[in-house]
């Protein structure tokens, strides 16, 4: 089983441009990345390393849905390629596309007028995982013991966080996290 990449490609200007790319190619095996860069049907003896070279990854885009100008799909083990992300940018030019792998590291490229004009990449937070603190629900809570910045303005303070997971609650102090029981 792999570990999956979370990926979101979001757009101001070309909502309609997404949806329809998105309809031509939820039901493809690889999603938009085979709508995009279809794999040649002489590829499938190699179709791994096909798919990784031109696609940065196992499978392309697994699990994908849209909503609100926003293209959401998975992964397996790595984001999508660079020449994917350039093949999108000729129907949609100006776009941010954010990936997270489900242990924490991601990033971050924002495209304008089909040129990169921001690139951010983050690892997994520094957690302290020895001695973890335990709720009433025998729950896990670690220790960042730094604010982690990933995406431009998101911020998670340093503090205590459920299994290590930055979406889950957290608290400041210990003396919060006990105050609660």
């Amino acid at each position: 089983m792999p570990n999956w990449v979370y990926n979101s490609v979001k757009t101001a200007d070309k909502k309609e441009t997404l949806k329809l790319l998105h309809e031509e190619s939820e039901k493809l095996a690889g999603g938009i990345a085979m709508l995009l860069i279809p794999r040649p049907a002489d590829a499938h003896e190699t179709w791994y390393d096909w798919n990784c070279f031109h696609w940065g990854n196992k499978w392309g885009a697994c699990r994908q849905y849209y909503g609100d100008g926003t293209l959401n799909f998975e992964t397996a083990w790595d984001k999508m390629s660079n020449p994917f992300l350039r093949a999108l940018a000729k129907s949609v030019p100006n776009f941010i596309y954010i990936y997270e792998e489900e242990q924490g590291w991601g990033g971050e490229i924002e495209f304008s007028n089909g040129e990169i004009i921001f690139q951010k990449e983050w690892d997994e937070p520094d957690f302290v995982w020895e001695n973890p603190k335990h709720d009433e629900n025998e729950d896990e809570f670690y220790y960042l013991p730094y604010d982690f910045e990933r995406e431009r303005g998101e911020t998670f303070p340093s503090g205590w966080y459920c299994y290590g997971n930055l979406g889950d609650k957290y608290y400041e102090t210990l003396d919060e996290f006990y105050l609660e029981d």
